[in-house]
């Protein structure tokens, strides 16, 4: 089995025997760099930068709402959470 392999990879690697070697066209450089230098910046009108901030700063001042309503109603979700854990124990009397 070893020689079949063996042979199968010789074979393989003396099929590119006398192929060439790929050459790109003599111009290839020259196009490429020409056509990068022809490339137009993209430009962002400024309406849009404006609309782009102001949506940001909303964002901004909602998330801050958000965290601020959060950290003042924080003690009162505790007392919630352990009312309803209190009323759990004892209903299913877990401690008897």
């Amino acid at each position: 089995m070893q020689k079949n392999v063996d042979k199968r990879i010789n074979k393989i690697l003396n099929s590119t025997q006398g192929s060439q070697r790929a050459k790109p066209k003599m111009d290839l450089l020259v196009n490429i760099e020409r056509q990068i230098y022809e490339m137009e910046g993209h430009i962002i009108p400024m309406n849009r930068i404006r609309l782009v901030a102001a949506a940001a700063a909303i964002m901004l001042m909602l998330n801050i709402s958000v965290l601020n309503h959060y950290l003042q109603n924080s003690g009162n979700v505790d007392l919630v959470e352990m009312e309803s854990s209190t009323s759990l124990i004892t209903d299913f009397k877990l401690y008897d």
